[in-house]
């Protein structure tokens, strides 16, 4: 992976792809100038899932983006989403209904929720689509959260927010299977290393000793794949600032606390590779102030 982009003086240059996208560099991403190579990594992730035109049409994917940064209230992002949004009426009320109950009550979404998105005529790659979309809105939301870029001058100030209304869960949804059956890419579980796919299996199976099933299920899309692990590479594989335990850390207390089981196994096996007891994975889990992490850690 190229290491090369820094934010030059002519920073359509750096990254034409976001200022192809946005129409200018959004002081999101320059702000996050120290690390260019994440910033290459998520103009690759908004070219691949936001930019390119699949099952979804572009504007599906503009409306799941701003109902996303308005059900976070992220104030920057609905200026910034809502940038090349007209809320023209569609047909997507279901689409959006479910996005923006797996960006505010994720743990909650279930079968029947992709029951009635395939009643309405989505497909398991539309899906998959909106899956992705929404979780882009929500990464990008949460960095919006922690580094507060000013408003940028080309978007003006966002519009007064609607309400969109994400009812409370009543009961906990009984547990199921994978949600989606997408044909993967055999190389995910045989091990071969050909092929474009093979590569993204090849480093995760480097980087967690297998290719997790989170990833397995979007084998079948490989430019989504691809885009994946080198951001991956970019943030979370490549030591900088914080070495691999430390982000490992970070990822266990918030999939812990954001209640996916999943992702909360995951990191807990990562960091039994790395050498972290079991017994200190599950104070991570239960409270993490009460680990034998260090103070520095902890904050």
């Amino acid at each position: 992976m190229s290491q090369s982009a820094t934010i030059s003086n002519d920073p359509a240059k750096s990254y034409p792809q976001l200022v192809a996208a946005y129409g200018f560099l959004p002081n999101l991403f320059r702000v996050q100038s120290a690390i260019p190579h994440a910033i290459e990594a998520e103009q690759r992730l908004i070219e691949t899932v936001v930019v390119r035109q699949g099952r979804l049409s572009k504007h599906q994917k503009d409306a799941i983006l701003n109902g996303v940064a308005t059900v976070r209230g992220s104030d920057y992002c609905r200026a910034l989403f809502g940038h090349s949004f007209s809320a023209a009426p569609d047909d997507s009320s279901a689409l959006l209904a479910f996005s923006l109950k797996l960006a505010k009550r994720g743990p909650w979404v279930s079968g029947p929720d992709i029951l009635t998105l395939k009643s309405f005529g989505f497909d398991e790659k539309a899906i998959l689509e909106a899956i992705v979309t929404t979780g882009v809105g929500v990464m990008f939301c949460t960095l919006a959260d922690g580094l507060r870029p000013r408003l940028d001058t080309e978007l003006g100030s966002p519009a007064a927010a609607d309400h969109l209304n994400v009812p409370e869960p009543l009961e906990w949804p009984e547990p199921s299977g994978a949600h989606l059956s997408l044909s993967s890419d055999s190389s995910a579980d045989s091990g071969s290393d050909s092929g474009r796919d093979s590569r993204a299996c090849v480093v995760l199976r480097e980087q967690f000793g297998f290719v997790p099933h989170l990833y397995r299920l979007q084998t079948a899309s490989a430019e989504l794949l691809d885009a994946e692990v080198w951001f991956l590479e970019a943030v979370l594989f490549t030591e900088g600032g914080l070495n691999r335990v430390q982000k490992e850390c970070i990822l266990l207390a918030v999939s812990a606390a954001n209640l996916n089981t999943y992702c909360a196994t995951l990191h807990a096996q990562v960091l039994s590779i790395l050498g972290i007891p079991l017994e200190e994975t599950d104070l991570i889990v239960e409270d993490h102030r009460r680990s034998s992490i260090s103070g520095a850690d902890r904050a």
